[in-house]
Order: C-alpha cells, then structure tokens, then sequence
C-alpha cells in the first residue's frame, strides 16, 4: 500500500508527460493499525540511523508522537522522515531532544 510520499512522488512524476494538463489522484491509503505504524517506524529508524533504543514511538489515532533523545541533528530529521513516511500517519508531534 502506497504512502503519503509515495502518493506525491507519482503526482510530480506524471505531471511532467508531455501532453498531461492535470491529474485526478483517486489512489487510497489504507489506514494501519496503530501498532503496524509503530513497527514500520521503528524499523526505518533501525535501517536509517542504527539504534532506536533512545527513541518512543507512541500511536493515538493517526497521530505519532516521537520522544526521547538523539545524539546528531541528521538522527531527528532521519526519525521524522521515517515517521512522515509511514501509511497511517497524518501528523506528528515531535518531541525529541537533541543531547
């Protein structure tokens, strides 16, 4: 099932043919279980930065809030990347503490 990015990216994609004056997307995301979104991000912080053991990942509805710490700048943005990018999140709370 596609995400939010993936969604936009075929947006700017087909916008670009020759001929092609407008897009209609009518391409759904289906909602995950809050549980399903906490591990799809967990495991794309562990394949972006390497460790998530600093980093909570809590579900309410379609909102995702991120705490805990993290050791550079490019670590918080990797988190919220992998955050944003996951089907079932419509918005963030970001409560991480760069230490």
């Amino acid at each position: 099932m596609p995400s939010g990015h993936q969604k936009a990216a075929l947006d700017r994609a087909v916008i670009r043919l020759p001929g092609v004056r407008g897009i209609v997307n009518l391409l759904g995301i289906r909602p995950l279980a809050c549980e399903e979104v906490r591990s799809a991000i967990l495991g794309a912080l562990k394949r972006s930065v390497g460790n998530t053991g600093n980093v909570r990942v809590r579900m309410s509805g379609d909102t995702v809030t991120l705490d805990g710490c993290v050791d550079l700048w490019n670590e918080r943005e990797v988190v919220e990347r992998a955050a944003g990018g996951v089907p079932g999140v419509r918005t963030g709370e970001d409560h991480l503490t760069l230490v």
